[in-house]
Parts: C-alpha cells; structure tokens; sequence
C-alpha cells in the first residue's frame, strides 16, 4: 500500500492526500456524491455546486421562548413522595416493639410482669 497516493481537489486544484475527505486549502468535499453513495436517515449527499455554508432556520418560531427546565448548575430536588417517612416510622414501631418484649422478658421479674399484669 502506497502512503504517497493523492487526490487533487476539483475546486482549487490543492494536492491532498488520498484518505483526505476535505481540502486542506478551500475545505470542499473530495468525496464524490455520484460514487454509489445513497441518500439515508442519517446522510443526504449534497451535489457539488452546494459549496457554501447552509443555514438552517426553524419553520415556526415561538413568540416568547420559555425552557421547560433551564439549567443553573445546582442540584434541584425533586418532590419527594411520603413513603419514605411512611416506612420509617414503620421501622422505629416494630423496634420500639421489640425492644418491649425483651425489656419484658429478659429485665423484669416475675414479681413485676405479675404486678402490671394485675392492673389489666
């Protein structure tokens, strides 16, 4: 394979090198459209007299733009929703709870689990 092959650019007559897709003088395309590309969803060839720059214009624009959500760089929290305090409280219950029983168990005598259960 020869690394000195080159293509010559059809606009300003520039010397490129042959894996070159654009001039390195004008910037033209040194690709032709007619070798067997295809129009798809993401390329459209452009004939070689479209040269120049093309701008691109909106085909309605809005009277007065507002973004959704405009960006500031701070993190914005969402809304958050109750189940989480929800399940927290159900956690602290069910320790208390156990706790209880333990404390029942383990720490009170037979005298004092006797005693409360009187009052009952």
């Amino acid at each position: 394979m020869s690394t000195n092959a080159t293509k010559t650019c059809p606009e300003c007559s520039a010397i490129n090198v042959s894996a070159d897709l654009f001039c390195k003088e004008c910037g033209s395309s040194l690709v032709s459209v007619s070798g067997g590309y295809q129009q798809t969803a993401a390329f459209i060839p452009v004939s070689s007299d479209q040269t120049g720059t093309i701008a691109i214009a909106p085909i309605s624009e809005p009277s007065v733009y507002q973004p959704v959500h405009a960006y500031t760089g701070a993190y914005e929290p969402i809304e958050e929703s109750p189940r989480g305090a929800v399940l927290g409280w159900i956690a602290a219950t069910i320790m208390l709870v156990l706790i209880g029983f333990f404390v029942w168990a383990v720490v009170f005598s037979d005298a004092t689990r006797d005693q409360i259960l009187g009052i009952f």
